[in-house]
């Protein structure tokens, strides 16, 4: 049972991919790309400011990793309000 249920889901996921259309929401940091409203998407790119969100927080962690965690920088995003409009950091 669980084995036609994993199959069907991953053929689903291969029949909209292929279609061009998406399965979910693009991960935080990137965005959809249409060529034409409406249509397929084209591409998948970085969105230009929570990339750069990302970027930073990795560059904060990498520097000190012994003072900045995963949970400080989601404390410090959240204070500055500095995410997207869904996402609360942890």
């Amino acid at each position: 049972m669980t084995i036609q249920r994993e199959r069907r889901n991953r053929d689903a996921t291969v029949k909209t991919r292929a279609a061009g259309r998406p399965k979910g929401k693009p991960s935080y940091g990137f965005q959809y790309v249409r060529r034409v409203m409406g249509g397929k998407i084209d591409q998948v790119e970085l969105h230009p400011h929570a990339s750069e969100v990302l970027r930073e927080v990795a560059r904060r962690i990498l520097a000190d990793p012994d003072n900045v965690t995963c949970s400080s920088a989601a404390a410090r995003l959240n204070r500055a309000g500095d995410c997207h409009r869904r996402i609360t950091w942890l």
